[in-house]
């Protein structure tokens, strides 16, 4: 299955990408904005299912081009979008909703910085942005530049 992944570097097919950049930059950085949000976040994903993916070391993918569109028009314009597959389809995956996790979201939705709602949330199919969580390397098969596909 085809996933569309978000990057700011340039990146060539074939690439492999490891999970857990977005967790080294924060981490390595004490006074990063999203520092204090991600270290509640993984308590509670500690509490309710330790076994679940941490944003922490993990590649974060969309599963619709729509979807991946809209959130790089709305927080990500300079990053290049990739199709990427997963190499470890067996691993645990999670299906959140973004709305509950950026804040530069929260005029969109009340529930913003519930971390326990986004790490239990049933119905997420529906959602305007989902985001899935993926401890497994990724493999980019194509660069999709901006208006490529229908």
């Amino acid at each position: 299955m085809p996933y569309y992944y978000l990057n700011h570097r340039h990146r060539r097919i074939g690439d492999v990408i490891k999970p857990g950049s977005w967790g080294r930059a924060v981490l390595n950085d004490p006074g990063h904005r999203f520092w204090k949000m991600e270290q509640q976040f993984e308590l509670v994903r500690l509490g309710i299912d330790p076994d679940l993916p941490s944003r922490l070391n993990c590649n974060f993918l969309f599963d619709n081009y729509e979807m991946a569109i809209k959130f790089q028009k709305l927080q990500r314009q300079d990053d290049k979008l990739y199709e990427v597959i997963v190499l470890n389809e067996i691993v645990r995956i999670h299906i959140a909703d973004m709305m509950l996790v950026h804040p530069e979201l929260e005029r969109w939705n009340a529930q913003w910085g519930n971390p326990k709602l986004y790490w239990t949330s049933a119905n997420i199919t529906t959602t305007e942005l989902r985001e899935i969580l993926t401890i497994s390397p990724i493999r980019i098969i194509r660069k999709i530049n901006p208006g490529s596909m229908s």
